[in-house]
């Protein structure tokens, strides 16, 4: 539901601009307005920009130098904004082919402004239609939020509710989450401690995926929670394909424009009835959690996929969990304390490998002949066969127990 640039410039202050170039990137968001040139610096104005502003510049502090009124585009550009407005009067009489040029290269909508246009008028409708389409934004936000997270059940019928925001959620849908991987890691290691930058690399992963989504003509409810974008998809089969690209694009653009993070991206089941987005919702957190414990990152899981940890999350009273751990694997976990040894830690990755004795010794750089002691001395401890099925499973549903108690206690 954001405004986009081709949406603004319907507006009665833009009757008195025109188009000279960048008309393929009408398509942008536009979240702001700035009047640049405030310093006497106008490089200096690109630290006051966060990606989605249209930049009005009157050439004063120019002065007529092209070549640093292209390298303030070029800035601009890279802070993603989403057009320029070019004051035309004494101080830049007419835009150059070069800057045109330019703009075009860049895909950068570029509109020429008479200067005995006053820039109060210009921006007085633009500022109107930001303001209004944010309330419509919060009313909207408020709702999926009542729905998703609220503790009481929302009356009425609720696909008509949703009709009312502009989305059509009649029919089969699911929830996605899209949550930063580890992200007090990130803080620390990026010695992060200000909560303004912390509430800028937020902003700019949110930007990022609302307009991923939209690019892909994906228009979904999206709210956030903490450190995580959700959205609630309607199923399209035809557009399946089209999302799997666009949360794959979202990934790569977070890991290229904010360095150092990954995302990953849990998915619920589907369901036809809102009143059961809830459910949906659950399941999304659960798939994420599962990539937790996993110790993975940069990937995506649907709750479906999650196997036996569907059975294993739901059980609450994790005291029976951590007892079927011990009963199963203690002679290994007493063998392992006393010796100093990583048995435990060797048959999870033997059975993580489903037994294969090449990518195991692979895995853990051991020598073939040192693994196979190992396996043998774990079948003699617990006195299993390794080459039994039914006995795999359950040595592998104890592991999967003791990784959602550790899970649980951090």
């Amino acid at each position: 539901m954001s405004i986009l640039l081709k949406d603004v410039i319907n507006l009665e202050s833009f009757k008195n601009m025109r188009l000279v170039g960048g008309r393929s990137g009408l398509d942008k968001t536009v979240n702001w307005i700035y009047v640049a040139e405030c310093f006497e610096n106008p490089l200096e104005s690109l630290n006051w920009i966060y990606g989605g502003e249209i930049v009005f510049i009157t050439g004063r502090s120019i002065k007529g130098d092209i070549n640093l009124l292209s390298r303030l585009i070029e800035g601009f550009n890279e802070k993603n904004i989403a057009g320029l407005i070019i004051n035309i009067g004494p101080y830049i009489k007419q835009i150059p082919k070069k800057i045109i040029d330019l703009v075009n290269s860049l895909n950068l909508p570029l509109f020429e402004l008479p200067w005995e246009i006053r820039i109060t008028e210009a921006t007085k409708d633009i500022y109107t239609a930001i303001a209004m389409k944010r309330l419509q934004e919060d009313s909207s936000v408020n709702f999926f939020h009542q729905l998703l997270f609220g503790d009481e059940k929302l009356g009425g019928n609720l696909i008509d509710k949703a009709a009312y925001f502009g989305y059509n959620l009649s029919g089969e849908y699911r929830v996605y989450i899209i949550d930063i991987d580890n992200f007090q890691k990130y803080i620390k290691d990026n010695n992060i401690d200000d909560e303004s930058i912390i509430f800028e690399v937020k902003t700019k992963l949110k930007k990022i995926i609302r307009d991923t989504l939209y690019n892909h003509s994906i228009e979904v409810p999206i709210v956030d929670k903490n450190d995580s974008v959700i959205f609630i998809y309607k199923l399209n089969k035809n557009k399946i394909k089209v999302l799997d690209e666009a949360l794959d694009k979202i990934k790569k653009l977070v890991s290229n424009q904010i360095g150092g993070m990954t995302v990953s991206i849990g998915v619920g089941d589907c369901y036809n009835d809102l009143n059961m987005i809830k459910d949906s919702l659950k399941e999304a957190q659960l798939a994420l959690k599962k990539i937790i414990i996993d110790g993975l990152k940069d990937c995506i899981l649907e709750y479906k996929n999650i196997g036996v940890y569907q059975m294993l999350f739901s059980l609450e009273d994790t005291r029976n969990l951590n007892k079927y751990y011990e009963d199963k694997l203690r002679p290994i976990i007493e063998y392992d304390n006393i010796n100093n040894s990583k048995l435990i830690e060797t048959l999870e990755v033997y059975l993580d490998e489903n037994c294969n004795n090449t990518s195991t010794s692979e895995r853990l750089f051991l020598h073939r002949n040192s693994l196979r002691y190992r396996i043998n001395k774990i079948e003699e401890l617990l006195d299993v066969d390794l080459r039994k099925l039914n006995q795999c499973i359950d040595i592998k549903l104890a592991i999967d127990a003791k990784k959602i108690i550790s899970n649980k206690e951090n």
